[in-house]
């Protein structure tokens, strides 16, 4: 390659998008290290990905006495090795196509308002306030310009978690891959809470705090509705709730998506960016909240505490609960005072 190189350039292709580049005799090394392969060596038998001492991983024609990357069974792990590195095991990954939330704010100091109490909630729990209070059943909930009912189920795969496994396959939850099987009886339902939650989501505003405090607003940062505070795994609503409530749901699956602990979570990302960038719908961010919550939140005995109560102050001028990014309107508006009848 270096004396090709030194005639003149070397036609390389990615990959992983087939991007067809130039090459110079400097920029070879780089290229080679970026996933670029050189267009001569593609028909070659022995072309073989190593993964170096460093780290890197490269195309080579001659692995002897080199590390040959086992083949990857994922679709990160190809991805990464395509690009010339890998991904360890238990990292926790982003998703490239969009953020999982659409109006997301950082504050830079730690946060003032705080959530104590509430009551433990651990897998059971959670299941039966999700879906077996038939009290809920046909209650609407509203997410962007689309409405559902609670009890509202659906069969259509199109509605299913990305992290389900459509084909099949996957007979029960594979937490190395992050792969779910297909839903009881073939559809997934709309929940007391996980649907309204990515209504929260959606037509709402998320705030991180640098402690790492999530705080649900409505729309503009007008009124702090619930937070969650992953420090003690507790989360409360300013409407004080002392159950799990829908806002509640929203802080807790934000952090996750957020911060993604496992597969599950990488998915449920996904599937809350879908949402926002329009490829995806609220029945899939619903049904990935509650994967993501079944395999990640309440898995191994795992619990948070829900209908914490929460500190925080009202702003003076328009009334309304502040949390740490409030941005006011204004004054509240005042109803105009009737005007006296006359007689006729």
């Amino acid at each position: 390659l270096i004396a090709q190189a030194r005639k003149g350039d070397v036609i390389m292709r990615h990959g992983l998008t087939g991007e067809e580049v130039r090459v110079s005799l400097d920029s070879l090394p780089s290229a080679l290290a970026g996933g670029f392969v050189p267009d001569s060596w593609r028909q070659e038998r022995s072309l073989n990905l190593a993964q170096m001492s460093n780290g890197r991983v490269v195309p080579v024609l001659d692995a002897t006495d080199l590390s040959v990357l086992p083949r990857q069974r994922t679709a990160l792990g190809l991805m990464a090795a395509a690009y010339g590195t890998t991904i360890p095991a238990g990292a926790t990954v982003g998703g490239p196509a969009g953020v999982p939330v659409q109006r997301m704010q950082q504050v830079q100091q730690a946060a003032t308002t705080s959530v104590r109490g509430g009551q433990v909630y651990d897998t059971g729990h959670f299941i039966g306030s999700e879906f077996r209070k038939s009290g809920s059943y046909g209650a609407s909930i509203r997410v962007g310009n689309m409405t559902y009912a609670v009890g509202q189920r659906s069969k259509d795969p199109a509605h299913f978690g990305s992290a389900r496994d459509v084909s099949g396959a996957t007979q029960k939850t594979d937490d190395t891959n992050g792969k779910e099987p297909l839903p009881k009886g073939g559809s997934v339902a709309v929940g007391r809470t996980l649907m309204a939650a990515v209504g929260a989501l959606y037509d709402g505003e998320v705030v991180e705090t640098a402690d790492g405090q999530i705080q649900i607003y409505t729309r503009d940062r007008r009124s702090l509705m619930a937070v969650y505070d992953p420090k003690t795994n507790t989360a409360g609503d300013t409407a004080g709730s002392t159950n799990m409530s829908a806002e509640q749901m929203a802080a807790v699956m934000a952090w996750r998506a957020l911060h993604p602990q496992n597969g599950f979570d990488v998915a449920l990302a996904a599937d809350l960016a879908a949402l926002n960038n329009g490829t995806g719908n609220a029945w899939r961010a619903s049904d990935a909240m509650y994967i993501a919550a079944k395999n990640g939140v309440f898995a191994n005995g795992g619990q948070v505490s829900f209908g914490g109560q929460v500190g925080t102050q009202k702003c003076p001028t328009c009334g309304r609960f502040a949390g740490d990014a409030h941005a006011c309107p204004g004054p509240a508006q005042q109803p105009a005072p009737a005007q006296p009848r006359t007689g006729g």
